[in-house]
């Protein structure tokens, strides 16, 4: 009777042990995906502030001067600088210790500055001979 009571308590030993390994290891992968899936939103979020502001400077450069629109961007925390110059604005993203810019062509050129905190941005695009992108 008491061998039973043992091999019994063993195999429960042994099936609590495998099922800590096999939640290790899901508990792994998953941490991984949802590393990579955070840079995939943020790069979501700085393309998609990319396309509004592109999009607005188009459209105040075919419509001409003195047009002025407001837009509001959100940047993601991990956009370190903006570049606006040309006929591009880029935002330079960092992860993981490395940096990748992202940019966006519009058919006018473009001047201005914008901070690259990680908020919501109320930008002024204004037409003249160069668009101007700035904040409000």
């Amino acid at each position: 009777m008491k061998n039973a009571k043992a091999q019994v308590a063993m195999e429960y030993i042994l099936i609590f042990g495998f099922s800590l390994i096999a939640i290790g290891i899901l508990w792994a992968l998953s941490s991984s995906n949802i590393e990579d899936t955070k840079w995939e939103l943020q790069v979501a979020y700085a393309k998609n502030a990319l396309d509004k502001m592109v999009k607005t400077a188009d459209i105040a450069y075919v419509q001409g001067s003195p047009t002025q629109i407001y837009i509001s961007v959100d940047f993601p925390e991990n956009v370190k600088r903006v570049y606006i110059q040309g006929n591009q604005i880029s935002l330079e993203l960092e992860w993981k210790g490395f940096l990748r810019n992202i940019s966006a062509s519009s058919v006018a050129n473009l001047t201005g500055y914008i901070s690259p905190a990680p908020r919501r941005h109320v930008l002024l695009v204004k037409a003249g001979n160069i668009i101007n992108i700035t904040e409000s």
